[in-house]
């Protein structure tokens, strides 16, 4: 394939994709009003039922999202040897209530988490560390991310047709919370803080919770992944941020 061909071949899928998403909630993807929408308590991707019901409930059409979407190449942090060396190609799209999501809460054992944002792979080729193929999605949650009710934190998983989790991606732990006495009214998402924004603060369980869950945190590749190794996403009272470890 020519390099022409191949470039091609990635508008398309991309045109493809973003079609997709603005027919979206036309399919059902879109039950009720997000904003009042709770996610699960546990583990996101385990109870495939209650998984896909919540899934269902949510709004991740680019005409609810505006123009705070985030195309990066990203590189890859396992089988390296069938990813190009630019990276792969993803779209991150923040849910459209994300700007009302308490990260706060959902970072606190027993409580609800949330999905904040969804990612597709908008290349020619597929991207290793969730086994996305070209316009496949993935999820980024917040809330619990290991086997204990005190694992709290921020993970991008890839589900199967039945809501269950196979694959997972940029799990961690180190979540912040910048306040902003301004009210949002439409999500955002970037790869990094804004220069000069209010300064972040460390949201913790507490230093048990955490060192439980570096036993669990297996996932190749955390902070090399992604792009500086952070995102900065719109929430409750603010925005949030999450870096790898």
């Amino acid at each position: 394939m020519s390099i022409n061909d191949a470039k091609r071949r990635t508008r398309l899928i991309a045109s493809s994709v973003f079609l997709g998403l603005v027919a979206i909630s036309a399919i059902g993807w879109k039950g009720y009003s997000s904003s009042m929408t709770s996610g699960p308590r546990g583990q996101f991707g385990v109870d495939g039922t209650e998984t896909l019901r919540y899934l269902r409930s949510l709004d991740f059409t680019i005409a609810s999202t505006g123009d705070s979407n985030v195309v990066q190449q990203y590189a890859c942090g396992m089988n390296t040897s069938s990813c190009p060396a630019a990276g792969v190609r993803l779209m991150l799209i923040p849910e459209a209530a994300a700007q009302d999501r308490d990260w706060e809460s959902a970072m606190q054992p027993g409580r609800p988490g949330h999905v904040v944002a969804i990612v597709v792979n908008v290349d020619g080729v597929t991207f290793p560390d969730l086994a996305l193929r070209p316009g496949d999605r993935a999820y980024a949650w917040v809330g619990q991310i290991g086997p204990n009710a005190t694992d709290r934190g921020f993970a991008i998983y890839k589900l199967d047709t039945n809501g269950i989790t196979t694959n997972t991606w940029f799990k961690t732990t180190d979540v912040s919370h910048c306040d902003n006495n301004e009210i949002r009214t439409k999500p955002a998402i970037k790869t990094a803080h804004p220069a000069g924004g209010t300064p972040c603060a460390r949201i913790r369980v507490g230093s048990a919770a955490m060192a439980t869950l570096a036993s669990h945190n297996t996932t190749a590749g955390l902070t090399g992944s992604m792009v500086g190794g952070s995102l900065w996403l719109s929430c409750s009272g603010g925005c949030c941020q999450v870096t790898g470890q």
